[in-house]
C-alpha cells in the first residue's frame, strides 16, 4: 500500500321442676261413744267428718330464654265446710278444689351478633432505584474529553494520487481503497485527520477525516478507519461509519458499516467528511 506523505506527524487516537301435688289430707271420723249404762239411752253416732283439705301446687318454674320468666303461684286450696248439728248428724262439707299452678312465662329469644368489619388494604410499594449511566469520553472540547481513549484528531494531511486503474492509499490508521474504473480519470486525494469536534448528537470513536476532492465514483470505494476507540465499557455494538458530503453538513449512518478486531470498513460512492460512533441513547442525552 502507497503511503501518501504526510504533512505533519500523525498521532494515535485511542414489599322446670313440678312441684308434686301434695296429695289431700283427710282427717279419719271419731270412734263411736259407748251406751250409758244408767239412762239406759244408746250411744250416738258422732256424725262429722272433718272436711277435707287440698294444698294448691306450686307454679312451674319458667323456660329459659335470653331470661327466664317467672312461674305463677298456685291458688290456696278452700277451707272444709262445718258438720251439720248432732240431731241430724249433717254431712260433711267437701273442700274447694286447689287451685292450678300459674305457667311459667315462655323466653325471650335472644339477639344475633353483629358482624366483623373488613380489614383494610395493604399500603403500595416504593419505587425502585435506578442505576446511573456512565458518560462516554469525547474528543468535543471540555468536560468529557480524554487523551487516553479520545484523543483529538492529529490534524496531518496527506496527499496520494491514483490512477483510473485503481489503488489504496493511506493516511495514519485511515485506507481508501479504489477498484478499477471507479474514477473517471487519475485523481489525487487530500486526506485530512482534523481536529473539528464530531457531532454533539453522536458517541464518537474517531476523529472526523476530511478525504478530498469531495467528488461521487463510478463505482464504491472502500474506507477502513482503525484505532476505534472509547473508554472501557462503553458500548460497541452499533459502532459505524457517519458520512456527510462535507464537514459541516448533517452524517448518516454507511449501510454497510462493520466494525471488528478495533476497525470500521465501509463502501461509499462519494467522498466527503467521516466518522466513527453511533447517535446517543436517551440515557446519554446529557452527557457532554
Amino acid at each position: 500500500m502507497a503511503l501518501m506523505r504526510p504533512m505533519r506527524f500523525a498521532s494515535v487516537w485511542l414489599i322446670g321442676f313440678t312441684l308434686a301435688s301434695c296429695g289431700s289430707r283427710t282427717i279419719g271420723e271419731s270412734a263411736p261413744q259407748a251406751s250409758d249404762p244408767t239412762t239406759g239411752s244408746g250411744g250416738g253416732g258422732a256424725g262429722m267428718s272433718s272436711g277435707g283439705m287440698t294444698v294448691g301446687g306450686t307454679g312451674g318454674v319458667g323456660g329459659s330464654g335470653v331470661t327466664g320468666g317467672v312461674g305463677g303461684s298456685g291458688a290456696t286450696g278452700g277451707n272444709g265446710a262445718t258438720g251439720g248439728s248432732d240431731a241430724t248428724g249433717g254431712s260433711s262439707g267437701s273442700g274447694t278444689t286447689s287451685g292450678s299452678g300459674g305457667s311459667g312465662v315462655t323466653g325471650g329469644v335472644g339477639g344475633s351478633g353483629a358482624n366483623g368489619g373488613s380489614g383494610g388494604s395493604g399500603g403500595a410499594g416504593g419505587a425502585g432505584g435506578t442505576t446511573p449511566i456512565a458518560c462516554p469520553c469525547t474528543r468535543r472540547p471540555g468536560p468529557g474529553s480524554s487523551s487516553d481513549y479520545c484523543g483529538l484528531g492529529s490534524d496531518i494531511t496527506g496527499l496520494g494520487k491514483i490512477t483510473v486503474d485503481g489503488g489504496q492509499r493511506g493516511l495514519g490508521f485511515f485506507t481508501i481503497d479504489v477498484p478499477p474504473g471507479a474514477l473517471l480519470f487519475d485523481t489525487t486525494f487530500i486526506v485530512h485527520e482534523t481536529k473539528i469536534p464530531p457531532p454533539v448528537d453522536y458517541v464518537d470513536f474517531s476523529p472526523i477525516i476530511v478525504v478530498a476532492p469531495f467528488i461521487a465514483t463510478l463505482s464504491p470505494v472502500k474506507l477502513t478507519i482503525g484505532n476505534v476507540t472509547n473508554a472501557p465499557g462503553v458500548p460497541r455494538t452499533n459502532v459505524s461509519l457517519y458520512a456527510a458530503k462535507d464537514q459541516y453538513s448533517p452524517y448518516t449512518r454507511v449501510a454497510d458499516s462493520k466494525f471488528e478486531n478495533g476497525e470500521v470498513r465501509a463502501s461509499v460512492s462519494e467522498l466527503g467528511a467521516f466518522f466513527v460512533g453511533y447517535p446517543k441513547s436517551a440515557d446519554q442525552a446529557n452527557c457532554p
